[in-house]
């Protein structure tokens, strides 16, 4: 991640260099939030959401509109919490596991139920270098079993859908 930021700043450096300064202001935001959540047990999922906002302007610099997030989430959601970093490693994950191209964008859909918050993403094939543990998610699973008994749905379908469970706000 950082090593691909880092070529995506040193290609913006000279051709528009207002584009190379807004992505290292996102990219600073970006891990001033990892390192102000190190320690951090639960946030509020609007400030998980400002936070993936600077992450998505990142990805949109690298990707255009070769990625697509909409975020749509109610009011009332945006005060529940969640685990740090929790959609970030979903929205990671979907790159990750993805051809990301053009020809078929990834669109990742964030929203939510009475119940939970969905992320949800179409699959335009998985890239030849890619290999899963399956990190990402245990550890989104292992860290919502300190807050809720719900356990994460996840189906692997014609889209790939991950279900986090809505925990009480702050």
């Amino acid at each position: 991640y950082l090593f691909n930021s880092m070529n995506t700043i040193s290609s913006l450096i000279y051709r528009d260099p207002q584009i190379a300064e807004n992505f290292i202001r996102n990219l600073a935001e970006t891990f001033n939030y990892v390192l102000n959540t190190k320690d951090v047990k639960l946030v509020t999922v609007g400030q998980e959401v400002e936070a993936l906002k600077d992450f998505n302007y990142l990805l949109g610099i690298r990707y255009a509109t070769a990625l697509e997030i909409n975020i749509e989430l109610s009011d009332a959601i945006m005060q529940s919490n969640i685990p740090p970093l929790s959609l970030q490693l979903l929205v990671e994950n979907a790159v990750k596991h993805n051809v990301v191209s053009d020809e078929d964008p990834l669109k990742i859909s964030i929203r939510n139920d009475e119940n939970s918050i969905i992320i949800l993403n179409n699959k335009t094939g998985t890239p030849s270098k890619t290999s899963s543990h399956k990190v990402g998610l245990d550890n989104i699973k292992k860290r919502y079993t300190f807050f809720t008994s719900i356990d994460i749905e996840v189906k692997d379908e014609d889209y790939f859908e991950v279900k986090l469970p809505i925990l009480k706000a702050i």
